[in-house]
């Protein structure tokens, strides 16, 4: 039986204040080592994964930005994959951005912060990242960042608004994000196919709201 990790990053694989994973490294490359597939699925941008996958010293496919786009999707089935093989679910941010404002109500806009008006210092104190790390965060092509602050009532009716809209908001572990409407588990069909073998165990792994699915 082939068993695939589908793991979140931040909290979850990667400390979440500190975003280390050196105690578990060696237990990747081992999982890695017995053919257990690992597939990040993360709300980080590409180039954040990428550097993740580089630290840990293994090519890995994954899913970026909350089910935003699939990264190296050939790696899980072709004997010569193809290079930064790509399958794309995401909407551009400035789609996003611009349905988010045609559709969503002035009162509930005005209690949703986004986090690329910001200046780097506020984007910093809420990421926890700063420098070169922050500016991959930010670099970000299939969603966009925002802290809310209205009531849970108030964030139930922004989501409905947004659903109606063919917009998805989720909330990560520091942040909210908006979307089209696709999240972590959107490639799990695909997943299963590119295996080709009715025997797959998928094992779900994360921390936050957006890694139930």
């Amino acid at each position: 039986m082939r068993v695939v990790f589908i793991s979140d990053l931040d909290g979850t694989l990667l400390g979440q204040n500190d975003f280390r994973f050196d105690k578990i490294k060696d237990n990747i490359l081992y999982f890695l080592s017995k053919g257990i597939a690992l597939i990040p699925a993360s709300s980080k941008t590409q180039s954040e994964i990428e550097d993740f996958c580089a630290s840990l010293g293994a090519r890995l496919p994954f899913i970026c930005e909350n089910g935003g786009a699939f990264v190296n999707a050939d790696l899980l089935h072709a004997e010569q994959p193809t290079e930064n093989s790509t399958r794309t679910l995401g909407q551009c941010t400035h789609h996003l951005l611009t349905t988010f404002s045609d559709t969503i109500s002035p009162h509930l806009q005005a209690m949703c912060r986004f986090l690329h008006a910001m200046d780097s210092t506020a984007q910093s104190n809420i990421l926890g990242l700063e420098g070169d790390t922050l500016t991959k965060a930010m670099d970000r092509k299939f969603s966009v960042l925002f802290a809310f602050d209205g009531s849970p009532s108030d964030f139930a009716s922004l989501q409905q608004q947004a659903s109606s809209a063919q917009l998805m908001i989720q909330c990560g572990g520091r942040v909210c994000s908006i979307s089209a409407p696709h999240d972590k588990a959107s490639f799990h069909g695909l997943i299963k196919d590119m295996l080709g073998d009715d025997k797959v165990t998928i094992v779900g792994f994360g921390d936050a709201q957006n890694d139930v699915s």
